[in-house]
């Protein structure tokens, strides 16, 4: 898989992410703390497919084996709490937008992160910032350099940009 098929895999898995939790957030019976808890569960299930990918695709294009990471076992609660503080605010703010960035945003910094992991435990020293098809003007100027592995660059919300190593 090239590196722009890897980035659109991870863009996959984020706009999966969006269309569920934003499907079971209008349509669900469920509210409260079990909604969150579902959403936090269900979010940390595509964060932890998110990391494997970014683990056997960086260590392919290194051409190593993978490191087998996997996301702390207290993924599924500070998910939860994080949809709990969204829909705590929805009297004022509806929800479903804040979800929805969230649900984008995590399984590709979770993708980054665990590239990030990979990239420093083979001794990779610097990466570059790979664009989605359509970029920010922030994103743009990210990927004119290349980065220290563990100086990871800032994304915003909906980035769907991602990391590979600069092996050139």
């Amino acid at each position: 898989m090239t590196p722009e098929g890897y980035r659109a895999t991870q863009a996959q898995y984020a706009q999966r992410a969006e269309q569920t939790v934003l499907l079971a957030a209008a349509s669900s019976t469920l509210s409260g703390f079990a909604l969150a808890s579902s959403l936090g569960i269900y979010l940390s299930t595509v964060n932890e497919a998110a990391t494997q990918l970014a683990d056997v695709w960086t260590s392919a294009f290194l051409r190593v084996a993978p490191v087998g990471l996997a996301l702390p076992r207290t993924e599924p609660d500070r998910l939860t709490e994080v949809v709990i503080s969204v829909l705590e605010q929805s009297p004022r703010l509806d929800p479903l937008p804040r979800l929805a960035r969230l649900a984008r945003t995590e399984p590709v910094v979770a993708g980054r992160m665990a590239s990030q992991q990979v990239m420093q435990a083979h001794n990779v020293e610097r990466m570059r910032w790979l664009l989605d098809p359509d970029p920010c003007p922030t994103c743009v100027a990210l990927s004119k350099e290349t980065y220290p592995v563990d100086q990871l660059p800032e994304s915003h919300p909906h980035c769907e940009c991602t990391t590979i190593p600069d092996i050139d």
